[in-house]
């Protein structure tokens, strides 16, 4: 639109000025007292007035075509400003993640009164297999993972055990996986037991806690935590929670089934721990 009017507005103006140069000359030559310039003016006049309201014309559209120009810069400017804040409020939103998690990280290392952090792990991918429960992480062996160590979360929620390392990478067996097997006890009451993967349980993202004492006082909603029996997860870490206590199918055992209580499928980050004094 602009580009037309500016085409427009040039061939009008020097149209104008053929015009107003015209009508001056004709003036000069006869003046305004004689009846030849009385005979012009009369017939100029109105097209004088015309000439006039053309002028204002064009000053208008010139005025919209500035207007414009000058609206379009403002809007670049105002673009690039809001770009930079949004930028800034990015890497604000980051810093205050990074922050966060590192306060959450100081205070599980001052938990940890048997066991240390040793990494923290992006998790690179996951399996598909519906017969097993692993992930891969973005730490290996250079950054001193070693198989064994356990797999937490930020809070201090159990989340698995590295079974493999790479230089560069390493396997997690998650808790539901059906190869675990975790030396558990009931935090309210002290009752032990070996929390583990179940095929059925494991599809729910569950596991079940098994080999209790008979008449175990069991209740839903117990916290289930490592008892730190056996040589690799420290004692103390939280495994979950009780949602249902059952006997088992062939009759004989009574069994819990257990809910993590990290959300395995909501796992970005997570850090390898080792333990570190004998429970």
């Amino acid at each position: 639109m602009n580009k037309f009017l500016k085409q427009k507005g040039i061939k009008l103006a020097m149209v104008l000025i053929v015009v107003i140069v015209a009508i001056t000359i004709a003036s000069a030559v006869w003046g305004r007292g004689s009846p030849i310039g009385a005979v012009i003016k009369t017939v100029t006049s109105p097209f004088e007035r015309a000439v006039t309201a053309l002028v204002g014309k064009v000053e208008d559209a010139y005025g919209i075509i500035f207007a414009y120009e000058h609206t379009k810069a403002e809007n670049a400017e105002l673009k690039l400003k809001i770009s930079d804040m949004e930028t800034e409020i990015r890497e604000a939103r980051d810093a205050n993640a990074e922050n966060i998690r590192l306060r959450a990280l100081l205070e599980l290392v001052k938990a940890g009164q048997n066991y240390k952090v040793i990494a923290a792990a992006p998790l690179v991918s996951r399996t598909s297999s519906s017969w097993a429960s692993t992930f891969t992480i973005g730490e290996g062996n250079i950054a001193g993972v070693e198989a064994g160590d356990c797999v937490i979360t930020e809070h201090g929620y159990l989340v698995g055990l590295v079974t493999e390392v790479a230089p560069t990478t390493a396997t997690v067996r998650t808790i539901i996986d059906v190869d675990s097997g975790i030396g558990a006890i009931i935090d309210r009451n002290g009752v032990t037991g070996i929390a583990s993967g179940d095929f059925q349980l494991m599809r729910k993202g569950k596991l079940t806690l098994k080999y209790l004492p008979d008449k175990a006082d069991i209740l839903n909603g117990d916290t289930v935590m490592t008892s730190g029996s056996g040589e690799l997860f420290p004692a103390g870490i939280v495994i979950g929670s009780v949602t249902a206590y059952t006997i088992d199918d062939s009759g004989m055992e009574w069994v819990a089934e257990v809910t993590p209580a990290v959300d395995l499928e909501a796992v970005t980050e997570v850090f390898i721990a080792r333990r570190t004094v004998p429970n």
